[in-house]
């Protein structure tokens, strides 16, 4: 019987193995911290987060954010400057006294900085959006402030190239009325100005439900696309008078260079699609990313969406695990693929998430990278050959929560023995499970036939 008791132990060992995959694919991902180049974190006792940075062009890094930690009472918009290393070289806070923070920065033809956020530094204290123009060393020239009586943000913008800015953010002020409650709602809004930051004109795009623009780029051929988040559909009142609002979706629209909207798409299943980043290809297509929890597991999955030149879909893809998981950028590579950056709760926090893919998105490579608490990724570029990404850290750093700098080399992580030793182990255990079986009906059928020759 012993031989009989060893195949059986194993079996279930066995079986243990493969009714857990999630258990063997943990031992893809590298140990915290063994393909960090290096990291970096900047603020005070307080919050302080990074929002995005820009490589610019004298070297070096400038990244965008907020802190509370000389606000004291309020937030501030944050710009850090690093040198290659990341180290810091200065710092500046802009702010009234309201809340003020900054989303997006770029890097000016001429020379300086230009930032887009929220301001609540006004007297009714809602937010109104913000287009801040500063100096090569972060010094303030000028800002501008746009808005109605309710909450407008900036959350991107591009410098035109023919000339001043375009903003894309949402607009509750000049926002749709929502035809069963009558309150307004969030749109879209797009606003274009002169090199000065006044206003040229401004339009809003959407319906009855909160439609909030996150991402602008200009295209070649002249104009802009945006995209965002669509939730305007509502279900009709039913007869106990309820109304449902249905799941965002993401949206991509292509405006002229007058604004007048010239197509749009939207993206999603029966759950909340979001989108946050995209990479114009060389066909006119897109490549898009976000977060999903329509597809796959109920939790959120990075979610990748490839489409032709007017946005209609060719082919989804979600990756990820059983716990949440967000892209917020994805990076053209040159001519080897992309990286899809954000993070994910895979541990029982967040963590850096960075996933290398080839030009047909198979994965090559995935890194996560944190510590015991949430460490967040926002934004990153392509810098030297190699990832430099920003957001912010709570398990590193001076306080509660602290702009956090990392570099991720673009290079296959080591390999794991494990990855090598447990198939080994495997194999060689399925040969022995064979081959105890084998033994056992021999042994077995020598006895059968032993009892019938007596």
């Amino acid at each position: 019987m012993k031989p009989l008791i060893s195949a059986i132990i194993f079996t279930v060992c066995l079986l243990g193995c493969c009714i857990h995959p999630l258990t063997m694919a943990r031992l893809n991902q590298p140990s915290v911290g063994s393909d960090v180049v290096w990291h970096r974190t900047f603020g005070g006792a307080l919050g302080d987060y990074g929002n995005d940075l820009i490589q610019c062009r004298d070297g070096g890094y400038l990244i965008v954010g907020g802190t509370l930690s000389t606000g004291v009472t309020h937030s501030d918009c944050v710009l850090v400057r690093t040198d290659w290393d990341g180290n810091q070289l200065w710092n500046r806070s802009i702010g009234g006294l309201n809340d003020d923070v900054g989303y997006r920065i770029i890097e000016c033809a001429n020379g300086g900085f230009a930032i887009t956020g929220y301001s609540r530094s006004n007297p009714s204290g809602r937010s109104d959006a913000w287009l801040v123009r500063t100096a090569a060393d972060g010094t303030p020239l000028w800002n501008q402030t746009y808005g109605g009586l309710d909450n407008d943000q900036g959350f991107a913008l591009i410098e035109v190239s023919t000339g001043g800015f375009a903003i894309v953010g949402s607009t509750q002020s000049y926002g749709s009325e929502n035809p069963i409650t009558h309150l307004r709602t969030y749109d879209v809004w797009l606003i274009r100005t002169d090199a000065l930051g006044n206003m040229l004109w401004n339009r809003s795009y959407g319906e009855t439900g909160d439609d909030i623009g996150r991402s602008i780029h200009e295209l070649n051929e002249g104009g802009f696309i945006l995209l965002g988040e669509i939730n305007s559909s509502f279900a009709t009142l039913d007869h106990s008078g309820e109304y449902t609002e249905y799941h965002p979706d993401a949206w991509l629209l292509r405006i002229s260079t007058a604004g007048n909207l010239i197509w749009n798409q939207t993206y999603g299943g029966d759950s909340n699609d979001f989108i946050r980043s995209l990479a114009i290809e060389n066909d006119g297509g897109f490549t898009i990313v976000g977060f999903s929890n329509s597809y796959g597991t109920e939790t959120y999955d990075g979610w990748v969406i490839k489409t032709d030149n007017v946005g209609s879909e060719e082919s989804i893809a979600t990756f990820g695990s059983l716990a949440d998981d967000y892209f917020r950028t994805i990076l053209q590579c040159d001519t080897t693929g992309y990286a899809l950056i954000g993070y994910s709760y895979v541990s029982a926090s967040a963590d850096l998430w960075i996933s290398r893919t080839n030009n047909e998105g198979y994965p090559l490579w995935t890194r996560i990278f944190g510590g015991p608490q949430d460490d967040v990724i926002r934004s990153g570029i392509r810098s030297q050959g190699d990832f430099i990404l920003v957001g912010y850290t709570f398990s590193f750093g001076a306080g509660a929560r602290d702009v956090w700098l990392v570099k991720i080399s673009d290079e296959a992580p080591p390999s794991n023995p494990l990855l090598i030793i447990f198939p080994a182990i495997m194999v060689g255990g399925l040969i022995v499970l064979v081959m105890t079986v084998v033994s056992l009906v021999y042994v077995l059928n020598k006895r059968r036939r032993d009892g019938a020759v007596n």
